[in-house]
């Protein structure tokens, strides 16, 4: 029973482990603008943990892999992955952010507003751009509906 014990609790420093190393690789690739790179790494170290037993590890895994894409323009996927990270790690509020502006990209603007503001009640100096974002979903919102969004 012991040994069964103590076998899972190495097991587990492993998964953990090789989880930080995956992601610190995958933001390396991120940083140096190999975006693919960081996606497909961002995916094995999510899939290396299909249990997400380490939870938080899985919800940054989500969340950076959210950045990457939207860095490459796929707003839809990128809002998937905010998703996750947020299941995971509920009232997140750099994922509620990010969350908000994707909704915002993709043509949610109400959404987004609601997103932002629940953000901005939570951590009103969250980020200085966030005022400008509350804006543009306002601004979005006032426009008619099959108005094209160039920001």
């Amino acid at each position: 029973m012991f040994n069964s014990c103590l076998r899972s609790i190495k097991e587990l420093q492993q998964t953990v482990d090789h989880l930080e190393e995956l992601k610190q690789r995958a933001n390396t690739f991120y940083k140096d603008g190999n975006i693919d790179e960081a996606i497909q790494l961002f995916s094995a170290a999510i899939n290396r943990d299909p249990d997400c037993e380490d939870t938080r590890t899985v919800a940054t895994l989500y969340y950076n892999r959210s950045a990457a894409w939207r860095r490459k323009g796929e707003f839809e996927k990128a809002l998937d992955d905010a998703n996750m990270s947020l299941a995971l790690h509920p009232k997140w509020t750099k994922a509620l952010y990010r969350r908000g502006i994707l909704l915002l990209e993709c043509g949610r603007y109400a959404e987004a507003l609601t997103e932002l503001k629940v953000v901005q009640r939570a951590d009103p100096t969250f980020d200085d751009d966030l005022q400008d974002w509350l804006r543009r979903a306002h601004n979005w919102l006032a426009k008619p509906k099959h108005t094209q969004n160039f920001y």
